[in-house]
This record gives C-alpha cells, sequence and structure tokens, in this order.
C-alpha cells in the first residue's frame, strides 16, 4: 500500500534516493584508482523492495501485453544478450 500510494502521487523520499558508493578493489596496488572494479551503490532497503515490486509488475505486464519479442533476449527472464547467438 505505501508504494502504490508513493506512485499514485509520483513522490519517493529524499533518503530513499541517496546511495553511498563503494569502489571495489581488484588487484594490484590500492593506492591506483585502475585497480578498482566499478563503484557499487549501496542503497536503503525501501527503495531496493520498490524497485524490485516495480520491475516484476513491468515485466509481468510487458509479457502479459505481449510486448517484448521472443528475439529479445536482454529482456527476459532466463535469457541473454550470450543466449541469442544461438536462437
Amino acid at each position: 500500500m505505501l508504494f502504490n500510494q508513493l506512485i499514485s502521487v509520483g513522490y519517493v523520499p529524499q533518503t530513499w534516493l541517496n546511495a553511498i558508493i563503494v569502489p571495489v578493489f581488484k588487484k594490484g596496488a590500492a593506492g591506483e584508482l585502475c585497480n578498482y572494479t566499478r563503484p557499487i551503490s549501496l542503497t536503503r532497503v525501501p527503495s531496493k523492495i520498490m524497485k524490485s515490486v516495480l520491475s516484476h509488475n513491468i515485466y509481468a505486464h510487458l509479457q502479459q501485453n505481449n510486448i517484448l519479442h521472443c528475439s529479445q533476449h536482454g529482456f527476459w527472464k532466463n535469457r541473454s544478450t550470450v543466449s541469442m547467438i544461438g536462437h
């Protein structure tokens, strides 16, 4: 109910939008910037749940209304752009 209410008024609390950005060390000298992988965003739990709910609903809508073509492997669950090669 909370997420539906927030979506209906087009509002997301500012604290849900804030994230802590953490670079993850890969290998080599820790003092060199190039030895870190892409940054990871640590977000608040409510925003993660809301994203999951929205993603699930959008995906269900796309499936039920045949909006995605079966060859669009990058958008389907359990498929990827790599699995498209044999298709």
